[in-house]
């Protein structure tokens, strides 16, 4: 894994390089083009010179024009899919360091992601990059991720401790075993997201889209606490979701107007809070 991680990180550092293969090929074209018009100005003075009428010389440049055309055509549709496939890597790369580059390369990377959202919708669009991606097993210890579009991502076995998703649409995403300890979940939408096993334990839940989320007797809720470990070393915890109840449970954390609501920036000592508390105070 280390060494994956350690690829995929050099391949996220050949985005940077982009702007400099384009000027690059930019000055190629230039030099073509100059070659091409040196050469038609030989012609046109090699024609001059021999014995030809007025007809000839209309020939001439008639047949030029219609090859110039040709070759700015093609030269357009080569461009737009050099574009295209730049386009195309480059995503691919911004994808990869997020998944195994770690939290300071994948925070870089969603700020490029959030660069790129007018242009091409990349963050929080239609056609955002983490929609339905694979993010599993991510380390992503307190990135930003606030009013991000995850639908349909898999992030199962994700550590996203500290980490802020508030207003993130995460519907029909995978949070299977992941750790959201302390994790912003403000008004995120998690209509049909799955969260069995997650670990919530301090997540601020207040005010978000449920639905038909999944929840199970191994996730832990956010006013848990710790017990230790079993004899298998898994950590085990003194508050689970209790699956003969419904949702109405989540009620004292998702409902700042429950009287017995449970606010983990009020709640748990400074050195236990969520990353924007300060903030929410």
């Amino acid at each position: 894994m280390e060494a994956q991680s350690q690829s995929s990180y050099e391949d996220f550092r050949t985005a940077t390089v982009f702007g400099k293969i384009t000027q690059r090929e930019f000055n190629q074209h230039v030099l073509s083009a100059l070659v091409i018009i040196a050469l038609l100005i030989i012609g046109h003075f090699t024609l001059g010179v021999q014995e030809t009428d007025n007809t000839n010389v209309l020939s001439y440049w008639t047949n030029i024009a219609t090859d110039i055309a040709s070759i700015i055509g093609t030269a357009l549709l080569v461009n737009r899919f050099q574009a295209n496939r730049d386009k195309d890597q480059l995503s691919k790369e911004l994808l990869s360091a997020i998944k195994y580059g770690g939290p300071s390369n994948a925070a870089q990377a969603i700020s490029l992601l959030r660069a790129y959202e007018e242009k091409n919708g990349w963050y929080n669009g239609e056609r955002s990059l983490l929609a339905n991606a694979d993010l599993s097993y991510a380390n992503l210890k307190r990135v930003q991720l606030n009013d991000a579009n995850l639908e349909g991502a898999d992030l199962s076995g994700a550590d996203l401790e500290n980490a802020s998703l508030g207003g993130a649409s995460l519907q029909r995403s995978r949070l299977i075993g992941t750790n959201m300890r302390r994790t912003n979940l403000v008004a995120a939408n998690l209509q049909d997201s799955i969260l069995l096993r997650a670990n919530l334990l301090g997540a601020v839940l207040s005010d978000p889209v449920l639905g038909t989320a999944l929840f199970s007797e191994k996730t832990v809720l956010p006013d848990a606490a710790s017990r230790g470990r079993n004899d298998d070393g898994e950590e085990i915890f003194t508050k689970y979701y209790n699956m003969n109840l419904d949702l109405s449970q989540l009620r004292v954390y998702i409902d700042p107007t429950s009287p017995n609501y449970w606010d983990p920036c009020k709640n748990l000592p400074d050195n236990m809070q969520p990353t924007g508390c300060e903030d929410m105070s």
